[in-house]
C-alpha cells in the first residue's frame, strides 16, 4: 500500500476525531439512561399498589384469596353486595369485582381508574381457578393443563446449541453497532467528498497525488471513525447494562463463551461498514451540489436493510434469511445472525463476503473515476472560461 495512502487516511482521521465531543455523547446517553431508569423507578414508587379487591362470584366455594401483583383480592359473598359497596365509598376497598357470566366481570369504583389492565392480567390466575373449580378440576390438574411445554433440541447430525438467548441479543447489538458505525461513517464521507468535490482545494491536492490515493485515504478514515464509533459504544452498551442490572455476569459468561462466533459477527460488521462507506462514497460524488437534500435521506437506505433483517431474526435459517445474507447490503445484518444461529455453512460465509469485497471494489473504482472527472472536469472548464476573459 502507498504510505501516501496511510499519510492521507491519518490526516482525515485527526481532523474529523473529535474525543471531547465523543464524551459529550456518551455522557449524554448516559443522561439518558439514568433518566429512563429513574423515571420508571419514580413510577413504580408513586403508582398505587396493595389495593383491595372484593370480588363476589357464583362459586359455591369461595376460593381463599391472596395477594397477586399490584392488588390484594378478597371473595366476597352476594348478599354482602351492598356493604362492599360502601367500603368502596368510605375507601376500605378500591375496587368490587361482580362476577356476571363464567367470563364476564363488572368492576365497581368510587372514581375513575387508570389500571384496569393490571387488574386484569393480576386478577387472571384467580379467574382460571375459578374456571377449574366451577368446572371440577382440582388445582394440581390445572396446574399441569395450563404449563407451558419445554422443549429440548437434540439434532440426529450433533451439535448443540452454540448460542443461548444472552447470545442472541449480543447478535442483534452487533447488527445495531454496525449501523451506529455506518451513520458514524456517513457524516465523514459526505463532507469530505461531497463537501470537498466543490471547493478548490480538491483540485489543488489532485495536481499533487492521484485520484484512487486521496479517495482511499477518505475512504480508510471514514471505516476507522466507524470501527471507532462501533467499540466506543459497544464498550459503553456493556458497561451500562451491567451497572444497571439489565445484563448479570451469568449472562455475560454466556456471551464470552461464544466468543468465536461474536468475533466472527463482528469482523463481518467491520466489512459491512466498508461497503456502506463506499457505497456512500458513489453517491457522494454524483451528487449535483454540495447541498443537495439526497444527503439526509441516504441513512434511511443502511436502516431500511437492518428493519428488513430484523423481521426474520427470528428464523435465521429462513430462505429470505439466506439469500438477505449473500446480498452485499444487507449482508453485515443477515450474516451475523446466521453466524451466531449456527446456521450457516463456511462455503456460505466465504462466498457472502467475496461478493461484499468484490462489490465494494468495484465501486470504489467508480469512486474514483467520477470524483476525479467531477474536479479534474471543473477545473479544467473553470481555467479555459478565466482564459477567455
Amino acid at each position: 500500500m502507498d504510505r501516501r495512502i496511510l499519510d492521507v487516511a491519518r490526516f482525515e482521521f485527526r481532523r474529523f476525531l473529535d474525543i471531547r465531543g465523543e464524551l459529550i455523547g456518551v455522557s449524554v446517553l448516559v443522561l439518558i439512561a439514568l433518566i429512563r431508569f429513574g423515571g420508571e423507578a419514580l413510577m413504580v414508587m408513586s403508582t398505587p399498589s396493595n389495593l383491595a379487591i372484593a370480588v363476589e362470584t357464583n362459586v359455591d366455594d369461595l376460593l381463599p384469596m391472596g395477594q397477586s401483583g399490584r392488588f390484594h383480592f378478597a371473595a366476597a359473598e352476594p348478599e354482602a353486595r351492598v356493604e362492599s359497596l360502601r367500603r368502596i365509598r368510605d375507601g376500605d376497598l378500591a375496587g368490587l369485582l361482580i362476577e356476571e357470566t363464567p367470563n364476564h366481570y363488572r368492576l365497581y369504583t368510587n372514581d375513575r381508574v387508570h389500571w384496569q389492565d393490571a387488574l386484569a392480567d393480576s386478577f387472571a390466575p384467580w379467574h382460571r381457578l375459578l374456571n377449574a373449580r366451577r368446572a371440577g378440576i382440582s388445582e394440581a390438574d390445572l396446574q399441569a393443563i395450563t404449563t407451558d411445554p419445554q422443549l429440548v433440541s437434540t439434532h440426529l447430525q450433533g451439535g448443540g446449541n452454540r448460542a443461548g438467548p444472552a447470545t442472541y441479543a449480543a447478535s442483534v447489538s452487533i447488527m445495531v453497532l454496525s449501523i451506529l458505525g455506518i451513520i458514524s461513517a456517513l457524516s465523514l464521507v459526505l463532507q469530505g467528498i461531497a463537501g470537498e468535490k466543490f471547493g478548490r482545494i480538491s483540485e489543488i491536492v489532485l495536481s499533487a497525488i492521484s485520484p484512487s490515493i486521496w479517495i482511499d485515504g477518505k475512504l480508510i478514515a471514514a471505516t476507522l471513525h466507524g470501527i471507532k464509533t462501533i467499540f466506543s459504544y459497544a464498550i459503553y452498551g456493556v458497561l451500562a447494562s451491567t451497572l444497571l442490572g439489565v445484563l448479570d455476569p451469568a449472562q455475560l459468561f454466556d456471551v464470552l463463551r461464544a466468543w468465536p462466533e461474536l468475533l466472527s459477527a463482528l469482523l463481518i460488521g467491520v466489512i459491512g461498514l466498508g461497503f456502506w462507506s463506499v457505497a456512500f462514497a458513489l453517491v457522494a460524488a454524483r451528487l449535483p451540489s454540495a447541498t443537495s437534500p439526497i444527503r439526509n435521506t441516504l441513512i434511511l437506505v443502511p436502516m431500511t436493510c437492518l428493519l428488513l433483517c430484523l423481521g426474520g431474526a427470528k428464523e435465521p435459517d429462513n430462505a429470505f434469511m439466506v439469500a438477505l445474507s449473500f446480498f452485499p447490503p444487507t449482508m453485515p445484518f443477515a450474516l451475523p445472525l446466521r453466524i451466531i444461529a449456527d446456521t450457516v455453512a463456511v462455503w456460505e460465509v466465504v462466498v457472502s463476503v467475496g461478493l461484499a469485497l468484490a462489490s465494494t471494489w468495484r465501486m470504489r473504482g467508480a469512486v474514483v473515476n467520477v470524483f476525479a472527472d467531477a474536479v479534474l472536469g471543473a477545473g479544467t472548464k473553470g481555467s479555459a472560461a478565466a482564459a477567455s476573459l
